[in-house]
């Protein structure tokens, strides 16, 4: 990844001069950093049966757990 955009960057340094390519380079990180805000949220419902069936799986693993240490 990073072989396919330090050459465009180093043409922005060489056109654009260093200062107006970081702020380019950043309002695209700063753009983004927004969106992800907005689509990686986690759905609560599917967090909350995440959640449950996780601790369906620890409660099963401290039974076999404690049935292997009585046997």
């Amino acid at each position: 990844m990073v072989s396919v955009f330090s050459p465009i960057v180093g043409h922005m340094y060489e056109v654009l001069n260093f200062p107006i390519t970081y702020v380019i380079l950043g309002s695209i990180s700063g753009l983004f950093t927004i969106i992800s805000c907005f689509t990686l949220t986690a759905d609560k419902k599917n967090g909350e049966r995440y959640l449950e069936e996780r601790r369906k799986q620890d409660l099963k693993s401290a039974v076999k757990k404690a049935d292997a240490a009585h046997s």
